[in-house]
Protein backbone atom coordinates (compact mmCIF):
# COMPACT_ATOMS: atom_id res chain seq x y z
CA UNK A 1 0.00 0.00 0.00
CA UNK A 2 1.13 3.52 -0.78
CA UNK A 3 2.54 6.08 1.83
CA UNK A 4 -0.74 8.27 2.25
CA UNK A 5 -4.32 7.08 1.74
CA UNK A 6 -6.19 10.37 0.50
CA UNK A 7 -10.15 10.97 1.77
CA UNK A 8 -12.99 12.15 -0.61
CA UNK A 9 -12.36 16.15 -0.30
CA UNK A 10 -8.72 15.36 -1.07
CA UNK A 11 -9.03 13.50 -4.17
CA UNK A 12 -12.02 16.07 -5.30
CA UNK A 13 -9.88 18.92 -4.88
CA UNK A 14 -7.12 16.99 -6.37
CA UNK A 15 -9.34 16.13 -9.46
CA UNK A 16 -11.22 19.62 -9.32
CA UNK A 17 -14.63 17.52 -9.33
CA UNK A 18 -17.13 17.67 -6.54
CA UNK A 19 -17.84 14.78 -3.76
CA UNK A 20 -21.02 13.97 -5.62
CA UNK A 21 -18.78 13.28 -8.22
CA UNK A 22 -16.38 11.34 -6.22
CA UNK A 23 -18.96 9.23 -5.31
CA UNK A 24 -20.31 8.70 -8.35
CA UNK A 25 -17.24 7.56 -9.75
CA UNK A 26 -16.85 5.17 -6.49
CA UNK A 27 -20.45 3.59 -7.35
CA UNK A 28 -19.37 2.88 -10.86
CA UNK A 29 -15.81 1.33 -9.96
CA UNK A 30 -14.34 4.16 -12.42
CA UNK A 31 -12.29 5.45 -9.61
CA UNK A 32 -10.04 2.59 -7.69
CA UNK A 33 -10.66 2.92 -3.61
CA UNK A 34 -10.40 1.61 -0.26
CA UNK A 35 -13.61 0.72 1.77
CA UNK A 36 -12.39 0.77 5.73
CA UNK A 37 -14.19 -1.56 7.94
CA UNK A 38 -16.32 1.28 9.36
CA UNK A 39 -17.89 1.98 5.65
CA UNK A 40 -15.58 4.88 5.07
CA UNK A 41 -13.67 5.27 1.87
CA UNK A 42 -10.25 6.31 1.40
CA UNK A 43 -7.74 6.35 -2.28
CA UNK A 44 -4.41 5.52 -2.23
CA UNK A 45 -2.50 8.65 -3.07
CA UNK A 46 -0.07 6.61 -6.05
CA UNK A 47 -2.98 4.66 -7.79
CA UNK A 48 -5.24 8.05 -7.81
CA UNK A 49 -1.88 9.30 -9.85
CA UNK A 50 -1.81 6.39 -12.22
CA UNK A 51 -5.52 6.69 -12.85
CA UNK A 52 -4.64 10.48 -13.71
CA UNK A 53 -2.22 9.52 -16.04
CA UNK A 54 -4.19 6.86 -17.43
CA UNK A 55 -6.47 9.94 -18.81
CA UNK A 56 -4.03 12.21 -20.32
CA UNK A 57 -4.69 12.46 -24.03
CA UNK A 58 -2.20 13.75 -26.28
CA UNK A 59 -2.63 17.51 -27.35
CA UNK A 60 -4.06 17.44 -30.86
CA UNK A 61 -1.47 18.92 -33.30
CA UNK A 62 -2.09 22.43 -34.77
CA UNK A 63 -4.59 21.85 -37.89
CA UNK A 64 -2.10 23.77 -40.22
CA UNK A 65 0.11 20.84 -40.24
CA UNK A 66 1.51 19.69 -37.23
CA UNK A 67 3.56 21.78 -34.78
CA UNK A 68 5.18 25.24 -35.47
CA UNK A 69 9.26 25.27 -35.78
CA UNK A 70 9.41 29.10 -35.25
Amino acid sequence: MADRLLDVVAVATRLGLTRGEIARLVREGTLPHIALPNGEIRFDAGEVAAWIDSRRRPAALAREGGPSNE
